[in-house]
Formats: C-alpha cells, structure tokens, sequence
C-alpha cells in the first residue's frame, strides 16, 4: 500500500508539465533523507519483490531540436524535461511466471510547448509451461514515443503509438533440437502520417522455425516468416489499396565464445510485394551482429554492426538501406561508477524509385559520438549524465545538420 501512495503522488508532482526539474530533485532527496529505508527497499528487490516501483526524471538540452539543416535556416534549441513513474510486477506460479508493467510519462518542452504530452506504456508477459517439453509465451505491450524529428519534414507534433502481441510455442522433442511456432499482430500508429517517411501499419505475422541449443547453451535457429499487412502514408496515397505481402528466411545464433564474451547474430533474406503497386516492391538482405566483451572486471565493450532494409515512402524513394557500426567501451570505475563512450556510425541510402526516374539516389552519413557517466550512491538509486554529438552530411545539402544534447538524470527504485 506504501508503493502505491507513492506512486500516485509523484504521479500527481509530475502532472503540472511546469515541474520536471522538480521530478529530479524529488528522486534525489527521497534518497538523502531515508538510506537505511532505500538499503532495505533495495535488498528486498534483490530477493524477488512482487512489486517493484520505480520513478524518474531526465533533463535535457537540445541546440537543434528540429535536426534543420544550416542551407535551410537557423537551428532552434529547446530544454525538454521528461518524468516517468513505472509499476512493475513479476510473479512466479508453479511452472508459470507472470510479468506486467505500466509506465506513466509526462514529457515538457520549455520553448515548443505544443509538442508536450503525457504517454502511457503497458506491456504483460506469460511464460507458460504445460509440460517439461511444451512450453510458450503470451505478450502484449503499447508504447508511446515523441516525434523524432530526425526523418520527420516540419516542426508538427507527431507522437508515435506501437502496440504487439504476441504468442510462440516450444516444443522440445529430444537432444538439443527445438520446434518453434509464433503468431502476432503487430501495429504503428501516429498523430501525422504525411509528415513522415516512415509509414503507420497494420501487420499479421506467422513463423515456424527450428533451433538447436548446445550444451554450452549457445544456438542457431532457423525461421521462415510470413507477413500480411498495409500501411498508411499520405505523401503516397494514390493505391486505394495499400496492401502489402512480405516472406523472411532468418537464420540467427547466439554463440558463447568465452566466460567473457558472446556473439551473437541474425541474417535475413526479405521480399515485400504490394497489392497495387508493384513499383514499391524491394526486396534485400538484413543483417545484425554483435559482440560483447568484458576483458577485466573494470572494462567491457560492445560492438554492433546492422544492415536494414525498410519501407521510406517519399516522392523520390520507397525504402531506404541503413547501415550502422558502433563500438561503445566503458570502464567501471567501482561498484558505483561507470564511464562510457559511445561512437556510431550510420550510412544510409534511398534508391531511387521507378516512380521518379532520372531523380539521383541520396546517400547520407551520420556520426554520433556520446560520453557519460553513471552513478549508484545507492543500491536503489542511480544519477547519470551524457553529453552526445552528431552530424550528418548527404549529397543533399537540405539533409545535413549537426546538433548536441546533454542530460541529467536520475533513477529511484522502493
């Protein structure tokens, strides 16, 4: 009952959009003025509490929040403040295990006050087992997110909502070998869709796969995917029917190379056709690596390559072709602290659509390096900051830009 009072108060602070700076200095005095509580609060979360509660608050500044290129103007900067309170449940039963959330945010912008809202997140997770060779998960979860202005024409709100669900059968026969079967239904919807490239949708999905486990609880799992779907977009919108078909080939794995390091990896053959319009079809290769590796007790590093193909429906495009590279070590100063630096790279590229011939491919490069560090004074605290770079070029001088962001935050778990 004392985490639900709790909750609802701080819930109550950070209604008025004019208090996220006071969000972050109530995770940081509940803290001061009760460590021996927090001490108990957090041992006790440690030993599987039921319930967990969480809140939260981050402040940051933005020197160019609507990501503009110079060609085009100046840059405009804006404070955001974000405060999050998170319920979270995690209860085992006999061969189940029941998991929920729910998580109330309330973003403030200090210039652009018309892009405020308050988003609400919800997700629950069933892990069930009928016997020691049948077992399964049932998921559904929403979340909401705010505009992300780096592939968004404009300055308009344009908050994004995603909602999945889910359910995927194992069945285990003998040895190492697994069956595998999924269903799930997965939907983007947002405020604005002619605002943006990326397109809402609406998707049906069934997989059936295989995967072998090795006693060294490294993997390899082969699926075969189809989906069903349609999309939304208003910058394209002369197909009645916006229908959309898509079949996946994947192999993934996951191999424990060490006590110290995992790689782990997906490649993905995709083939999407649509109903109307078959100059919008692509088709292409995804791939996904990474490698974490902790060498020393103090240092670790994570590295991770992709390669995306996905729909981007402009006049001159209909999909774009991402890759990324980044590399991100850090040191654990102590059991408290922990430094980090992050470095990416992203190539991007929009062939051409048969639609608009003649028009010349763009191409894009953006470097994004960040620094932070993060601070425990307590088992159920943690204060961070970060400071992040970024710069585009592209053979489009109106897609280049440049901006940085630095944020505070801090966390408080009872």
């Amino acid at each position: 009952m004392n985490r639900v009072v709790a909750v609802v108060a701080f819930a109550r602070r950070i209604s008025s959009r004019s208090s996220f700076l006071v969000a972050v200095a109530f995770a940081v005095v509940n803290a001061s003025l009760a460590p021996h509580a927090a001490a108990a609060h957090a041992s006790a979360a440690k030993n599987d509490d039921i319930f967990n509660v969480s809140v939260g608050a981050v402040v940051a500044h933005d020197s160019n929040l609507f990501r503009t290129s110079d060609s085009l103007g100046p840059r405009q900067s804006d404070n955001i403040g974000t405060a999050y309170a998170r319920l979270q449940l995690d209860k085992p039963y006999s061969r189940q295990r029941f998991r929920a959330n729910v998580t109330g945010t309330t973003y403030h912008y200090e210039q652009f006050s018309y892009l405020n809202f308050e988003g609400l997140d919800y997700g629950a997770e069933w892990n069930w087992n009928l016997t020691s060779q049948l077992s399964g998960t049932l998921s559904a979860n929403r979340t909401q997110s705010p505009t992300r202005f780096e592939d968004t024409s404009g300055n308009q709100s344009n908050v994004v909502t995603r909602e999945n669900y889910g359910l995927n059968l194992d069945y285990w026969p003998y040895g190492g070998w697994h069956a595998l079967l999924g269903a799930s239904r997965r939907l983007r919807n947002s405020e604005q869709s002619s605002v943006q490239p990326e397109p809402d949708y609406r998707e049906s999905r069934g997989e059936v796969g295989v995967r072998y486990l090795f006693p060294t609880d490294s993997s390899i799992t082969a699926i075969r995917r189809a989906i069903d779907g349609g999309q939304d977009n208003q910058v394209l919108s002369s197909a009645t029917n916006n229908g959309y078909r898509q079949d996946d080939t994947e192999i993934t794995g996951r191999w424990i190379v060490s006590s110290k390091s995992v790689l782990t990896g997906r490649l993905t053959h995709l083939d999407r056709s649509y109903d109307q319009n078959s100059q919008r079809n692509f088709s292409g290769t995804a791939v996904a690596f990474r490698y974490d590796w902790k060498p020393t007790e103090k240092l670790s590093l994570d590295l991770f390559a992709t390669r995306t193909n996905e729909p981007y429906l402009t006049f001159a495009s209909v999909y774009r072709v991402r890759n990324v590279l980044s590399v991100t070590p850090s040191w654990h100063a102590s059991a408290k602290v922990t430094v980090y630096m992050g470095l990416q790279r992203t190539d991007d590229k929009f062939p051409t659509s048969p639609l608009a011939p003649g028009v010349p491919e763009r191409s894009d490069s953006t470097n994004r390096t960040v620094v932070g560090v993060d601070w425990s004074p307590r088992l159920n605290m943690s204060l961070n900051a970060s400071l992040q770079r970024e710069t585009r070029s592209s053979n489009d001088p109106s897609f280049e830009l440049s901006a940085t962001v630095a944020r505070i935050g801090a966390s408080f778990t009872f």
